[in-house]
């Protein structure tokens, strides 16, 4: 898969790897705040009570 040529300056201040995984977003800032959420803790997370009965806990 061929990357369109970098047009932010960020790009250049980001290593190889990082800028790598920033892209895997696509440039969606929806994701990329549910990331951030996701790393933060702040995701509502869903926890089995029994079969088929499930409780969203934040």
């Amino acid at each position: 898969m061929a990357l369109p040529p970098a047009t932010d300056a960020a790009s250049d201040i980001v290593c190889f790897t990082c800028n790598v995984g920033l892209g895997g977003f696509g440039d969606n800032q929806v994701l990329l705040a549910r990331a951030i959420d996701y790393l933060k803790g702040d995701l509502w997370l869903i926890q089995r009570e029994s079969p088929g009965v499930y409780r969203l806990c934040s």
